[in-house]
């Protein structure tokens, strides 16, 4: 069906018909609230503390930053990521929700 449709987005990544219609900061709130939801998922976190977590150490703001880069790839290669963003910066999950 013409919902179904593919195009080729940017950085030639391709993307059905409806979210290529989206605005990027739309792009970016959604793969920001999927990401918050799978780290608490992978971490055993409630969503809330993901969220402190994630604001207290500006990933909100990564998420945005490189969603050039991200947008193009999976939420768990991108969780990845910020799992070792955060122990580069010496951070403990665990021991910021306590």
């Amino acid at each position: 069906s013409a919902d179904n449709e593919e195009s080729f987005g940017k950085a030639g990544c391709l993307l059905r018909k409806e979210e290529f219609n989206m605005s990027e900061k739309s792009e970016i709130i959604f793969m920001q609230t999927r990401l918050i939801r799978r780290a608490s998922e992978e971490w055993h976190l409630p969503i809330e503390k993901v969220v402190a977590i994630f604001k207290k150490n500006s990933i909100l703001d990564y998420i945005e930053i490189e969603y050039g880069i991200f947008h193009c790839e999976g939420d768990d290669v991108v969780l990845e990521d910020i799992d070792e963003l955060l122990a580069r910066k010496g951070i403990d999950i665990y021991a910021e929700v306590s």
